[in-house]
């Protein structure tokens, strides 16, 4: 992976972005890309990543980030990784959501009553 990171200019790396998959689709990926972008954007540093699936390069598209060199992955292997760019103030791409059913966490109750915090954010 190290042969397909920019060195050329200073960025920040998004190593990872996870949601579980039975709330995918639900916007939640995108909110926490928002919120890293609106930081990014202050700042005036461009983002630098690797997607792991054609999928998950179509939202980083989606959120202005596009392809700099050819997916790449280990010999032998059928896995890619997607290199992929976001300039600073770089503008979304508007898209139409697939049509989907409702949210798991917004048509049934948690249990919960307040937010939970796992180790990694306490």
């Amino acid at each position: 992976m190290h042969h397909a990171h920019p060195a050329e200019r200073r960025h920040e790396y998004l190593p990872f972005i996870a949601v579980r998959p039975d709330i995918q689709t639900c916007g939640l990926g995108s909110t926490l890309l928002d919120h890293h972008h609106t930081i990014l954007d202050l700042r005036g540093t461009p983002a630098y990543l690797e997607a792991a699936s054609p999928a998950s390069a179509r939202l980083y598209r989606r959120h202005g980030y596009r392809p700099i060199r050819e997916p790449f992955g280990p010999a032998g292997s059928n896995a890619r990784l997607y290199p992929m760019w976001r300039e600073p103030g770089a503008e979304p791409i508007p898209h139409r959501p697939a049509p989907t059913s409702p949210c798991p966490h917004e048509s049934a109750p948690t249990g919960r009553s307040g937010p939970s915090r796992t180790s990694w954010q306490s």
